[in-house]
Order: structure tokens, then C-alpha cells, then sequence
């Protein structure tokens, strides 16, 4: 297994309570199943935790929250190499700003759950908005996050 980290920048809160940091990425797997793995760091309410994700869990959030909300930003593009380093590097710092200005664009939107959090930031109201953000939802496989 193999880690890859960037320096960690001071936390920089969006509009909703809530700072995001992608700031490295793991390989993880044997063999067909080698894929990278990308750290997401999460403060809110004075709590931190740690998640590993990969890119697929990214997508699936995007799709569900290009359902939900419509104002969702791009996100990078998918690529079918799973194990190139460079395509991780690029794609870390990619999706760590499509994450922020998920969070923040959505906090704006009167019936999302985050509304309620540019008055009051609740870690509570962060998973009802997405079970991505939830600590052990897919990490489940031999080999890794599923």
C-alpha cells in the first residue's frame, strides 16, 4: 500500500460551517482490483473526521446531488485507469474544490439540509445531506472502500 500527501493549507471554513481538505491518496487493492483511495478531511462543529473514498463514491454523489439541488459544479473528469499516480495527483486537488463549492452552493439553497448550518453547524444536518460524508458507510471490502 502506498500514500501520497500534499502539506496541509490552514482551514479555510465555507458558508456553511464546514472545512473540506482532500490532501492525499492511498493505492489500494491486489491486482484487478488496484484503485486510488483519496483522503477527505472533515471539520464542522468542532469535531474532525477522516474518510477514505473512491473516485466512484465522488461520482455517485455528484449524480444524486445533480438530482437534488441542479446548481452542482463539475466535477473531474472520469478516466478508466484506476492505478495512474498522475490522474491521482490531478484529480486530489480537482475534487477537493468540487467538494468546497458543493458545500457552499448548497448551503445557500433554502431546502437543503445545510441551509441550517450557516447559523448553526451541525454534523447531523452535514449526513442527512449526504451519507458520503458518513465515517464507515463504504468502507467494507477486503481490499479497501467498496
Amino acid at each position: 500500500m502506498s500514500t501520497f500527501s500534499i502539506s496541509l493549507a490552514s482551514p479555510s471554513f465555507g458558508g456553511c460551517g464546514v472545512w473540506v481538505q482532500v490532501p492525499s491518496y492511498v493505492l489500494r487493492g491486489a491486482s484487478s482490483s488496484t484503485h486510488y483511495e483519496y483522503e477527505v478531511q472533515v471539520i464542522m462543529a468542532g469535531e474532525r473526521w477522516t474518510l477514505l473514498r473512491r473516485y466512484k463514491r465522488f461520482r455517485e454523489l455528484h449524480l444524486t446531488m445533480k438530482n437534488k439541488w441542479q446548481p452542482c459544479h463539475s466535477l473531474p473528469g472520469i478516466s478508466y485507469s484506476k492505478t495512474s499516480e498522475s490522474l491521482a495527483r490531478q484529480r486530489r486537488k480537482l475534487l477537493e474544490d468540487y467538494l468546497q463549492r458543493l458545500l457552499d452552493v448548497c448551503s445557500d439553497i433554502h431546502c437543503c439540509p445545510l441551509n441550517i448550518c450557516r447559523s448553526n453547524p451541525s454534523k447531523l444536518a452535514l449526513l442527512e445531506f449526504s451519507a458520503f460524508f458518513r465515517k464507515g458507510v463504504f468502507e467494507s471490502s477486503k481490499y479497501g472502500t467498496s
